[in-house]
């Protein structure tokens, strides 16, 4: 049997133990919540400095390579970097963003079909079918052409994806059928020059 000092001592050994372990659980998520935030910072860093050279790509390189007359400049190896190649390309980008107003979508795909090209729309027929509606869904691929009792049903979407849209407006720019400003901007298009920086190829 045990003393009472004996009891203490072996209580204290295991709250010491307990401590330990606790200390080390504790130092863990202090780790792990430490690497959150540097992730979260770095993507931040990240997500700068992405911006920093689509601003540069996009804004400051064509306008500095138009002022100098330039489409095109080398730059020689430097260091452990190796040769690249400055371009400067048209530029061509439109979307109807399905982020935007119901409203705003449809004023876009309204003004493609009024101005006959309907056919970049791409048209989405969808039929809810619920609970206890196996025999109307029976009904339906018996006989689909036969609609009435699908009203309630039936939902048509419209969307053109933005390659799509792209491509026409490119083709479009090509054949010098320019859009005016008002029609840009409602499709969400971008018209302008690029400086693409690439390895340059071995000669």
């Amino acid at each position: 049997m045990k003393t009472i000092d004996e009891e203490l001592e072996a209580d204290a050994i295991e709250q010491t133990v307990s401590d330990d372990k606790l200390d080390k659980v504790r130092a863990a998520c202090a780790a792990a919540r430490d690497l959150e935030l540097r992730i979260k910072d770095l993507e931040e860093q990240l997500k700068g400095t992405k911006k920093q050279l689509t601003d540069l790509r996009y804004q400051g390189l064509p306008d500095l390579f138009m002022q100098a007359k330039i489409s095109r400049l080398d730059l020689e190896p430097n260091g452990n970097m190796p040769a690249y190649e400055a371009k400067m390309k048209d530029h061509y980008h439109a979307n109807i963003s399905t982020a935007w107003e119901p409203e705003r979508q449809q004023e876009a795909l309204d003004w493609l079909e009024q101005n006959g090209q309907g056919d970049l729309v791409k048209r989405t027929v969808e039929i809810n079918f619920g609970l206890r509606e196996d025999k109307l869904y029976d009904k339906t691929m018996k006989a689909i052409a036969k609609m009435p009792w699908l009203a309630d049903h039936i939902k048509i979407t419209r969307a053109v994806p933005w390659n799509t849209l792209t491509a026409w407006l490119k083709e479009r720019y090509k054949n010098n059928e320019e859009l005016g400003d008002t029609d840009l901007r409602r499709l969400g298009a971008v018209v302008g020059k690029v400086v693409d920086i690439k390895p340059a190829k071995e000669k």
